[in-house]
């Protein structure tokens, strides 16, 4: 883990979503999610997502805490100490020392043709965007297979739930994220619901949280409005479904390299 020192600001950012490790009397380390709500050169205010201090009995000042910033494809991890005795969900700190940053594995990418949905959350609290995953994936899964067929390149998806006729778009697909267009800017940080649909011989749906790393504008000048390459990680996916698209990733690779050798062989 390569250790940078640059100005905090940089890497934690008001209103971004981040996770804390606070290290508790009696070797208790007291895990959660949190939102920085503010920030100013060495000092940070967080609001904890869960159930606060309270019921750990509360947390005295100079208590050691870590804060780590998943961000992109790195992961940015910071030591910090309490400034003042706390039992609820508010905390400030004091960070300190280097920001170590740690570089996260990077999956075979490949560009294929799929239909998939997605939606932005008004509330961008990570507890309840993972909540609202959870009864998405249920509910999924208490649903028929969607019914998909050919459509050019890719395949459609004739029906399922109330959907009907919802058209492939081409997609940058990995075990850790994916790439498509959207018709609006997204602020990098942004975490969204993404139901992906995989043509498999019994099709499926797979649900993910992801998380924005970057959104730039595409100039397409044969086209009228303005679009955006949105390129995000997956936040929250279950491992299953995650081996679920690296198998039908390799699956593709392959079609797709027979059908080269097979245009080849024809000259």
């Amino acid at each position: 883990m390569d250790e940078v020192s640059e100005p905090y600001a940089l890497y934690f950012k008001v209103g971004r979503p981040v996770k804390v490790g606070i290290h508790l009397a009696g070797n208790i380390l007291h895990e959660d999610h949190a939102v920085i709500t503010a920030m100013a050169d060495n000092r940070m205010i967080l609001e904890l997502c869960g159930s606060g201090l309270e019921e750990k009995g509360g947390a005295k000042p100079g208590t050691d805490v870590t804060v780590i910033n998943d961000y992109g494809n790195a992961l940015f991890r910071c030591s910090a100490s309490l400034e003042t005795e706390t039992t609820g969900k508010s905390i400030s700190l004091s960070l300190s020392g280097g920001i170590r940053e740690k570089q996260l594995r990077e999956y075979f990418r490949f560009d294929m043709h799929l239909p998939l949905i997605y939606s932005i959350p008004e509330e961008q609290t990570p507890a309840s965007v993972i909540a609202e995953w959870r009864k998405n994936k249920l509910r999924s899964q208490e649903l028929p297979p969607p019914v998909m067929g050919r459509h050019k390149d890719g395949f459609r998806v004739v029906k399922w739930n109330r959907v009907e006729n919802l058209l492939p778009e081409m997609v940058n697909l990995s075990g850790g994220g994916l790439r498509f267009r959207t018709p609006e800017y997204t602020e990098p940080g942004t975490l969204m619901h993404v139901d992906i649909f995989l043509p498999l011989l019994v099709p499926r749906v797979i649900c993910v949280v992801t998380k924005v790393v970057r959104c730039n504008e595409m100039m397409l000048f044969w086209t009228r409005g303005n679009f955006y390459s949105t390129a995000m990680r997956f936040h929250r996916i279950d491992e299953k479904d995650r081996e679920t698209i690296i198998s039908h990733i390799f699956m593709e690779q392959r079609r797709s390299l027979h059908a080269t050798i097979e245009n080849w062989s024809g000259y």
